[in-house]
């Protein structure tokens, strides 16, 4: 019963499973069996070149993107043909995409109340004070009732991130969160990440900023032409001096 128990035990700290992953387009692999698991409170980076398979195996994990053999359970749940398995990792997790995607028409806690509303059923004075509540938390608050056209990429960014943290999901996927912005305006939105890694969220991160990489993550999956070419504890990864693939990737970043 002990063993059994311990396994159960094991079973509910995966926050993510992912099996012999494998993705085609015509003749092309873009992700070649691919096998990694993440556990809950952990936070992860996805690094590699460009073209490497990063940001699809991201898009896999909440179901915006399909594949071909191989299993994604997150957070529990299986992703199936069944559309019920999808709504329902999506209600469990929250993506932050490159290019912000907020709504031009609507102020930013509009854009926050949203899915609150037609999504959670709170009411209006719940889905404010919800709202309010995270864009303070990464210090957007005094923006409210301004459009997104009238805030900075670093300050929209932020808005995104409050917009996730709105539904309070158990998972953060992050797709290149600094990418859009301009490099004076990285650094606001890293710390802001930094915060929420140090609250003990579950996040996984593709990114190529590995100074962040290096003091947010507790795991480095390091990716090329759709393969993992290794995975590692952070520390491990970044002291990794005789792996040649980790060594030319870590010095193609650094000449950037």
């Amino acid at each position: 019963m002990a063993r059994r128990g311990g396994a159960i035990m094991r079973r509910l700290r995966k926050a993510v499973d992912v099996k012999s992953l494998s993705k085609e387009t015509g003749n092309k692999k873009i992700l070649e069996r691919v096998s990694f698991k993440v556990d809950r409170d952990e936070r992860v980076v996805i690094c590699g070149p460009s073209g490497s398979g990063k940001t699809t195996l991201l898009r896999c994990l909440n179901g915006l993107e399909s594949y071909n053999t191989g299993s994604v359970t997150v957070l529990g749940v299986r992703i199936s043909s069944d559309p019920k398995s999808i709504q329902d990792i999506r209600s469990k997790t929250g993506m932050l995409f490159q290019s912000f995607n907020l709504f031009p028409h609507l102020t930013i806690l509009e854009n926050c109340t949203l899915a609150l509303q037609t999504a959670r059923r709170l009411s209006s004075e719940k889905a404010i004070e919800t709202a309010r509540h995270y864009l303070d938390r990464v210090k957007v608050i005094d923006q409210e009732h301004k459009y997104p056209i009238a805030l900075s990429g670093g300050q929209q960014q932020r808005v995104a991130i409050a917009r996730a943290l709105c539904m309070e999901p158990e998972l953060l996927l992050f797709d290149e969160p600094t990418s859009a912005l301009d490099p004076e305006m990285v650094s606001e939105v890293l710390d802001v990440l930094r915060d929420l890694a140090n609250s003990g969220m579950t996040m996984i991160c593709v990114t190529h900023e590995m100074k962040f990489a290096k003091k947010f993550a507790d795991k480095v999956i390091l990716m090329d032409e759709g393969k993992i070419v290794i995975e590692s504890e952070a520390e491990a990864f970044f002291h990794n001096t005789d792996n040649p693939r980790v060594k030319a990737f870590l010095k193609t970043i650094r000449s950037r």
